[in-house]
């Protein structure tokens, strides 16, 4: 499931579930206002280049 995502360049993840591109009835708990829990989450990146849309990927680990 996804927990945050967003199309904005400049929008970073703080921690939170929810977030500028994760609709509250998807994720039902709204727009960042609830902290994720510990763990490991994986990341995906999209973008244009000049070879095309590429993605990149990797993991992250919460620790609180």
């Amino acid at each position: 499931a996804c927990i945050w995502a967003s199309e904005d360049p400049r929008a970073y993840w703080t921690g939170g579930v929810g977030g500028p591109g994760v609709s509250a009835v998807v994720n039902g708990v709204g727009q960042g206002q609830h902290l994720a829990q510990p763990g490991v989450f994986t990341w995906v990146v999209h973008f244009p280049t000049s070879k095309g849309r590429e993605r990149r990927t990797g993991m992250v680990t919460l620790i609180r």
